[in-house]
């Protein structure tokens, strides 16, 4: 089990476990906190956890919200601040371009007064800022709340599977998919340059999609049996 301490900077490696959130799969990762220390090992951690933010599809950033509740007039400044500035994503979500999902937790809600508890909820309701949820961890107060934010971030991301959107659920579909990308990037770049190079790049593509498919030639069949099976000759 990992160590949980309120002390700032406990949490050195990144800590991962596989849950199932409304039927789909999803690794969960929990990293160092990011903030200013001197502290080497810690400043490892942290270049841990930002590799790791890299990676994420979704983004759930805690912070305490007793930071955030001296001044309820100046939320949307201050969540926009820490998040441009300690993770590297703009909170203006109608803003054009493709950004990583995320979703602000204001923690420790136990700790706060119910009257700034309440004017947190209504700034937040106000402001339509749908990618914030304030909760208490240690009372669970927020928290189902949260799991239905989260679930509707995951199924806007990997598509509702009754509804026919397909959803990668295999690291090898992933890869196949990431290697078609990268071909058809090549041929793009090739076409007008060398049309035999980028027909090549056409194929290599084919050839990464049928392997998703089930749609293989003679090539990939003869490779399968010389691998897998014992032939006599």
């Amino acid at each position: 089990a990992a160590i949980v301490s309120p002390i700032a900077g406990t949490t050195r490696d990144v800590v991962e476990t596989a849950l199932n959130i409304g039927g789909y799969p999803v690794l969960l990762s929990d990293t160092a906190g990011l903030r200013e220390s001197e502290d080497p090992i810690e400043q490892e951690g942290m270049i841990r956890a930002r590799s790791k933010l890299q990676e994420a599809d979704i983004v759930v950033a805690v912070i305490d919200s007793r930071e955030v509740s001296q001044d309820l007039s100046g939320i949307c400044d201050f969540l926009q601040k820490y998040l441009k500035q300690v993770i590297n994503v703009d909170c203006d979500e109608n803003q054009p371009g493709r950004r990583r999902c995320f979703i602000l937790v204001l923690n420790k809600a136990d700790l706060l007064e119910e009257e700034i508890q309440g004017g947190l909820n209504r700034v937040i309701c106000q402001q339509e800022l749908p990618s914030v949820c304030l909760l208490s961890c240690k009372t669970g107060h927020g928290f189902q709340e949260f799991l239905q934010m989260l679930q509707h971030r995951i199924t806007q991301l990997c598509g509702d599977p009754l509804m026919g959107s397909p959803s990668l659920t295999q690291a090898r579909h992933r890869l196949h998919l990431q290697n078609c990308e990268k071909a058809l990037e090549q041929y793009h770049h090739y076409r007008a340059v060398d049309l035999v190079v980028a027909a090549e790049q056409l194929r290599l593509a084919l050839q990464h999609l049928g392997r998703i498919t089930g749609k293989v030639g003679a090539e990939e069949i003869l490779n399968i049996i010389f691998r897998d099976f014992c032939i006599g000759k």
